[in-house]
C-alpha cells in the first residue's frame, strides 16, 4: 500500500488530508476535525486585522460586559488632595477617585460557512474541489470578520470622525498634515495612548504611497523600509500599516492597537467535516463565535474624505 501522502495542494501544512492509492481520505477530518482546524486556521487566522487592532477577550456565555472610557481617568478629580502626589515619610498614600463608567453589553455572532465534497470527488482525489472550497471559505471568514471590526468604529459615535483638508488625489492635498492631526489628536488626548496603526483599503495605501511628499521621504538607503521595492508600505510617521479591502476607500483609521478595543470570543474558530452518507456528501464546514467592540474610542482617529 502507497504511504500516506500531503497533497500537492497544501504540501507541508499540518492538517492536510491524506491520499492512498489515489483516494483523499476526508473522513480523517470527519474523525478528527483538529486537523481541519489546525488547516483552516493556518490560512486565515494571520489575515484577519483584528489581531492586528484589538485585545483578546472571553464571551463565555455568549456576551461580554465592558466600559467605554473617553474621560482622563487620572485627572478627573479638581480637588489636590485626591490626586497622586509626594507622600511624606510615614504618611499614608493619597487617595485617587475613580469613576465608575457606565457598563454595556455586547453579544456574540456565531458565523461562518460549507462546501461540499462528493464521495466520487474523494475517490477521484479532486484536489481542485478541495482547493476551491478551502480557499472560498477562509476568504468568507476573513472578509466577515474585518467587515465586523471595522464596523465597530462606523458603529461608535464617540470615535472622533474629521474630514480630510482635501482629498489625497487632489493637487493641495495635505495627507501628510490629516495624519499627523490624528496622531496628535490620539496621543493628546492624555489617557496615555500611543498612535501605532493606520488602517487603510488598499486602493487607499496606493494613493498615499503614490503621494510625491511621501515617496520622497522615504528612504533610499535601505531596500527594507522602501515601498518601492517592497510593493507595501511597511509604516508611516511611525504608523505600521495594516490594509483591509473592507475598509472603505473614502476613510483612513489610525489607532493605538491593542487599545481601541477587543474582540471576545466564546469559542475558538473551528471547523469540521460532516459526513452526509445519505446524498454521498462530505460538509467542510468552518466558524467563529466572536463579537469586537470599541472600549476606548479616542484610541481611535477616522480620517473622511481622503478618496472619492
Amino acid at each position: 500500500m502507497t504511504a500516506p501522502v500531503a497533497p500537492p495542494l497544501y504540501p507541508n501544512l499540518p492538517g492536510a488530508p491524506q491520499i492512498v492509492n489515489n483516494y483523499i481520505y476526508l473522513d480523517r477530518w470527519a474523525k478528527n476535525p483538529t486537523d481541519l482546524t489546525t488547516l483552516v486556521n493556518i490560512t486565515t487566522l494571520p489575515r484577519f486585522i483584528s489581531p492586528y487592532l484589538f485585545r483578546s477577550a472571553s464571551a463565555a456565555g455568549g456576551a461580554v460586559l465592558y466600559n467605554v472610557s473617553t474621560i482622563p481617568q487620572a485627572f478627573i478629580d479638581a480637588n489636590p488632595n485626591r490626586q497622586p502626589g509626594e507622600i511624606a515619610n510615614g504618611a499614608e498614600f493619597p487617595i485617587v477617585n475613580v469613576t465608575d463608567l457606565p457598563e454595556q453589553v455586547a453579544t456574540v455572532t456565531h458565523y461562518g460557512g460549507m462546501f461540499p465534497v462528493t464521495y466520487t470527488e474523494a475517490r477521484r482525489a479532486n484536489y481542485d474541489v478541495i482547493s476551491r472550497g478551502l480557499t472560498k471559505l477562509g476568504n468568507t471568514l476573513v472578509k466577515l470578520s474585518d467587515a465586523r471590526a471595522l464596523g465597530v468604529f462606523a458603529a461608535t459615535s464617540t470615535v472622533p470622525r474629521v474630514p480630510a483638508a482635501a482629498l489625497w488625489t487632489a493637487a493641495g492635498q495635505k495627507a501628510i498634515a490629516d495624519i499627523l492631526s490624528g496622531i496628535v489628536a490620539i496621543e493628546g488626548a492624555d489617557m496615555g495612548y500611543v498612535a501605532d496603526t493606520i488602517l487603510l483599503h488598499p486602493t487607499t495605501a496606493a494613493i498615499l504611497l503614490s503621494i510625491p511628499e511621501v515617496i520622497q521621504r522615504m528612504p533610499r538607503e535601505n531596500v527594507a523600509y522602501n515601498p518601492i521595492f517592497m510593493k507595501q508600505l511597511p509604516s508611516i510617521m511611525g504608523l505600521n500599516v495594516v490594509t483591509s479591502t473592507q475598509a472603505k476607500t473614502s476613510e483612513a483609521i489610525i489607532t493605538s492597537s491593542q487599545i481601541v478595543g477587543a474582540v471576545a470570543e466564546e469559542i475558538p474558530q473551528y471547523s469540521r467535516v460532516v459526513d452526509e452518507a445519505r446524498v454521498e456528501t462530505y460538509w467542510v464546514q468552518s466558524a467563529r463565535f466572536d463579537i469586537p467592540f470599541i472600549t476606548d474610542p479616542l484610541a481611535a482617529y477616522v480620517i473622511t474624505g481622503v478618496a472619492a
